[in-house]
């Protein structure tokens, strides 16, 4: 499935971070199974407000925002819900079940906001979702990952494995499990997936936001 026929069929790719690493993940099937993705995780859709908003990088309450330190407390807090597992019950990711997880974590419980707002000022946005803005970001934070942001993945991939699996995502449990075991076991992976988390944050509404009112 090619950028152009997901946004014909209501999957536009390029309008975040979290939903180009999904599409990605999408053009790795075959056709029958990119069905299959879609459909299942249709069923769980949103219908109304969330508390967890902008691919697990805020937190509302109601409509209301919280302070930064509150809201690394409520998503490191918050459980894991069946419309964050539903997008791999149709087998996304099974080839590569560590990207399930960096989907799963949510980017405040590794990287403070203000290292988030410096990646951002230093790869500055634009208009739309940018792939090789994203990677240059993950690189950059390769160099900067410290003992402290791989212990708090270690924390939050293992609250993550705790919580699984759930009953009715079978084939998602197996494949968050999966992953939750690889990046346990595999340093440069899970390396990886912490860079990851903070080009997810400083893609993310919250930091935008932080930065514009910050100012030049």
């Amino acid at each position: 499935m090619t950028p152009a026929s997901r946004r014909a069929r209501g999957f536009d790719a390029r309008v975040s971070a979290t939903a180009w690493l999904i599409g990605a993940g999408l053009d790795s099937l075959d056709q029958d199974r990119r069905q299959e993705v879609m459909q299942g995780w249709s069923a769980y859709r949103d219908h109304g407000p969330r508390l967890v908003g902008d691919g697990g990088c805020d937190v509302r309450l109601g409509r209301g925002g919280v302070a930064p330190a509150e809201r690394a407390a409520l998503l490191a807090w918050l459980p894991l819900t069946d419309r964050e597992l539903a997008v791999y019950e149709g087998g996304l990711f099974e080839a590569a079940p560590a990207h399930a997880i960096a989907l799963l974590l949510r980017p405040p419980t590794i990287w403070a906001l203000d290292e988030a707002v410096e990646a951002e000022r230093l790869f500055p946005r634009r208009s739309r979702f940018a792939a090789d803005r994203f990677a240059a970001i993950e690189r950059y934070a390769h160099d900067r990952i410290g003992a402290e942001h791989i212990t708090r993945l270690r924390r939050a991939v293992a609250r993550i494995a705790a919580q699984l699996p759930v009953a009715a995502l079978p084939v998602a449990s197996a494949i968050a499990v999966s992953g939750c075991a690889v990046i346990a076991d595999d340093d440069r992976r899970g390396r990886a997936v912490v860079a990851r988390q903070l080009a997810r944050y400083a893609s993310s509404a919250l930091v935008g936001t932080c930065t514009r009112e910050s100012g030049p």
